[in-house]
């Protein structure tokens, strides 16, 4: 039942956000059941998305040291004015100065904690009440078979 909670928050989060489903389910574990502690549950960490993760490698690349358009840097529908991309330690990534000197300059990231606090505490009720008698039958069924073989 987590795995069903995590795709199905993942994919909203994604749509709503405009971001790769594999940049937010990074963003989310499970922790399983055991026999002691029979529940699962599902953790969605609300930390912001860096915008190097919505540019392909080739954007990155190509556009270091200026933006990928005049006034800035657009990827996948988010547009950034006043950003450019600049390599550092780890790789390329999406700054903007925050005022008008040289220095300060802040890395840009993707706020996704508003949809994921919206999307998580409705999911699993939803998801419970939907597919529990089903998935309830079918571990029955399974148990009842593997069991009476012997």
């Amino acid at each position: 039942m987590a795995k069903r909670v995590q795709s199905d928050v993942v994919k909203t989060v994604a749509a709503g956000t405009k971001i790769k489903q594999k940049d937010i389910r990074k963003r989310s574990a499970i922790s399983r059941a055991t026999a002691k502690k029979p529940r699962a549950k599902f953790t969605a960490y609300a930390r912001p998305v860096p915008a190097r993760a919505l540019l392909t490698k080739a954007q990155l690349s190509k556009n270091t040291g200026t933006g990928t358009n005049k006034t800035g840097v657009r990827a996948r529908g988010h547009q950034w004015d006043g950003a450019f991309i600049q390599k550092v330690g780890s790789g390329p990534h999406v700054f903007r100065r925050k005022g008008k000197q040289r220095n300060p300059i802040e890395l840009v990231e993707v706020d996704i904690s508003k949809p994921v606090k919206k999307h998580t505490p409705g999911t699993a009720k939803k998801i419970m009440k939907r597919d529990y008698k089903n998935l309830l039958a079918h571990e029955l069924d399974y148990r009842l078979r593997k069991y009476s073989k012997r």
